[in-house]
């Protein structure tokens, strides 16, 4: 028991101090996954806390199935459209590429550095790919807009290579162990190549298909069940003899550019996921590291790193791009960015454990090579490519991601229409919008249609209305609040219940149903109060004058007058207002004759519609939402066009086109159960 209250307490330590780190790191230019290392490496035999760990055969499993999981996020993160126009290129550097950069390395250390010819290819094999996480962590966490789509060469080629190194490996170990003849390798290559496409494919369909005609109650297992898919795909693939890695990643890719249901969720699931196996997978590396026995492999790791990145890499670039005729500077990048990282330390540990014929300093030499690339190429990509004069100002090298959102500020409102409403039987064109909405989809029979300006509305058709959002991200924050027994406000209506102006109730959750709540609900125990909770907030008339003496108001009035209601009440008096008479939204109570929204959210008996645009008292009218104020705080008369009231004042867009005012006399925005009758408000 007090081992596995101690693992916790080290497991939470390293997250919060690598966390912590990545800070710091951002700040310096280096990457983060080398800060990762380093302290495996403090926690390790030689570090300061003196912690003994040699488990290869451990390290290798976990790391394994870390970099499945890696693998598959970096294909379901690839935005196809963007990479197609590199794909050959990234596709021809990751298959003969991986393989024209093992043989150069091979013949490099057998001839400079007297190492066998096995031994020299085997090195060249482990160390031939890029990584897809150092790759993806420099050009994320650095936000590299480059060229000629080279971001989206450089993720494609990091994310796809693996599975041919991870083969030329398993080859180069089958032969050193003496077990493998020509037909046998043969037989192997095909295996990995045949089942790890068709089982990566095949999966990946069959999940697209569940996923389209499968939906849970609960979001969160859609996360559950696309994780389940990408052990399946590496899983199935690695027991049936195929290459595992490939599959995860076609598997990967193929699924996120399939128009699934709720991939935002799905994205933010798998990044934080794959955030926290490479923090696990680096520092573990780095524990089981023994930095003392470095230095032993510091001039052929250094000898080995140099030729990577002068000659190796930048040949097997220049030679399989020439046909393309590929800009020299992309090539010069491209080169430079060929980061060495966790995958390849996985391949050394690999080799550690399945052969005996593995030389003993590999792990600390492929270490050392992944160190040096991380630190020195990582930290200097971004200075490279200005140097290159590759940076982009007008590309976001997020776009390359398929989990990248543009950032559109918008929102959306749900109108149910029954028989009775005012839009009934009308067509869209016809309708008197607000400014800047529009009828984004019509739901109908649970059949989604795109409206166009002829679409009729229909009863029991489903409305989505689009319009701007307001960023209040600086102004205030949604908190919740819960109606217990004997809380104060149980019972008493919003109207009679006096708080701070810079609060507002917009919404009551009462057990499924959702009410938007005006001044005459009444709450109940057990109600959830959704309340924004603005700063520097104003409230009534006298607020809303002064504020706007001294900055320009937001162009939209979301205190729309209720249906039903009249647009002039009399002017309350000073002991009403004193005493809190007004509703949530600074609204003065309605007259008691008013047919107007019971507490349950359901609709009165229909009441005339009064005359839209008659006038009105200059101090408030039955909303209690100031007119619009001109500089001197005076409302100012709508001209022919409705301006410049008409955005801000419903009843002055509707004195301009009297035939709209079923349209005008709108509500509050109701997700869930709206007010019915003529005029009600999606």
């Amino acid at each position: 028991m007090i081992l596995i209250e101690v693992l916790a307490l080290a497991v939470a330590v390293i997250i919060l101090v690598s966390l912590s780190l990545t800070k710091v790191s951002s700040r310096i230019g280096l990457p983060t996954l080398a800060v990762f290392i380093g302290l495996g490496m403090v926690f390790g035999q030689d570090g300061l806390f003196r912690y003994s760990f040699d488990d290869y055969s451990l390290t290798e499993q976990v790391c394994t199935l870390a970099l499945a999981l890696i693998m598959f996020y970096g294909g379901f993160g690839t935005n196809w459209e963007k990479a197609k126009p590199t794909a050959k290129v990234s596709v021809l550097l990751s298959s003969a590429g991986v393989v024209l950069t093992a043989l150069l390395t091979g013949v490099f250390c057998h001839f400079v550095l007297g190492v066998g010819w096995m031994h020299g290819l085997l090195v060249g094999a482990v160390i031939s790919s890029t990584d897809a996480a150092s790759v993806f962590n420099v050009l994320r966490s650095r936000k590299l807009n480059l060229k000629h789509h080279t971001a989206s060469l450089l993720e494609v080629e990091s994310g796809s290579n693996d599975p041919f190194a991870y083969m030329m490996t398993i080859i180069l170990l089958s032969i050193l162990n003496g077990d493998a003849n020509f037909w046998q390798m043969l037989l192997m290559l095909l295996k990995q190549l045949i089942f790890g496409a068709g089982i990566g494919a095949a999966v990946a369909f069959g999940a697209g298909y569940l996923f389209r005609h499968v939906s849970f109650d609960d979001d969160s297992y859609d996360s559950i069940l696309m994780f389940g898919v990408a052990a399946l795909s590496y899983g199935l693939s690695a027991y049936l003899g195929g290459n595992g890695y490939l599959s995860v990643y076609l598997t990967g890719i193929i699924l996120g550019n399939m128009p699934l249901i709720g991939k935002k969720s799905l994205m933010q699931f798998f990044n934080g996921a794959t955030g926290l196996v490479q923090i696990m997978i680096f520092f573990l590396l780095g524990l089981l590291s023994t930095p003392s026995e470095l230095p032993q492999v510091t001039l052929p790791g250094l000898a080995i790193a140099l030729f990577l990145t002068f000659i190796g890499r930048p040949a097997a670039v220049f030679a399989l791009t020439l046909p393309f005729k590929s800009p020299r500077a992309q090539q010069l990048l491209v080169s430079w960015c060929g980061l060495r990282g966790a995958s390849s330390i996985v391949f050394a540990i690999m080799a550690t454990v399945m052969s005996p014929q593995t030389p003993p300093q590999l792990f600390n030499t492929i270490f050392f090579i992944v160190l040096f690339s991380i630190i020195i190429q990582g930290t200097l990509i971004p200075l490279i490519a200005k140097r290159l004069d590759m940076i982009d100002d007008s590309a976001d090298v997020m776009k390359t991601f398929s989990d990248y959102t543009e950032q559109v500020p918008i929102q959306y409102l749900k109108l149910t229409v029954d028989e009775n409403h005012a839009w009934t039987h009308k067509a869209l064109k016809s309708l008197q919008m607000l400014p800047q909405t529009r009828v984004a989809m019509v739901i109908r029979d649970k059949v989604q249609l795109i409206p166009r300006g002829d679409t009729e509305i229909l009863p029991g058709d489903t409305l989505i209305v689009a319009g701007p959002a307001f960023d209040g991200s600086r102004t205030g924050s949604l908190t919740e609040m819960h109606i217990a027994a004997g809380h104060e406000w149980c019972g008493r209506a919003l109207r009679d219940i006096n708080m701070d102006s810079g609060r507002l109730i917009i919404m009551v959750l009462r057990g499924k149903e959702t009410i938007i709540p005006d001044g005459q609900t009444v709450l109940q125990e057990g109600d959830v109060l959704v309340m924004n909770e603005s700063r520097g907030a104003v409230s009534g008339i006298e607020g809303a004058r002064a504020s706007a003496q001294k900055q320009r108001r937001f162009p939209f009035n979301f205190n729309w007058t209720p249906a039903g209601k009249k647009n002039a009440a009399p002017k309350p008096s000073t002991e009403e207002s004193e005493s809190g008479q007004e509703d949530e939204a600074g609204m003065t109570a309605a007259p008691e004759q008013t047919d107007a929204p019971d507490t349950a959210g359901k609709p009165a008996q229909e009441a005339p519609q009064p005359a839209l645009g008659d006038a009105s008292d200059d101090a408030s009218d039955d909303t209690g939402t100031p007119p619009h104020l001109t500089e001197n705080g005076e409302r100012a008369a709508p001209d022919a066009t409705g301006e410049p009231g008409a955005e801000n004042d419903p009843g002055a867009s509707c004195e301009s086109a009297p035939e709209a005012a079923p349209a005008c006399g709108v509500s509050e925005a109701v997700p869930e159960t709206a007010p019915e009758g003529p005029g009600a408000l999606p």
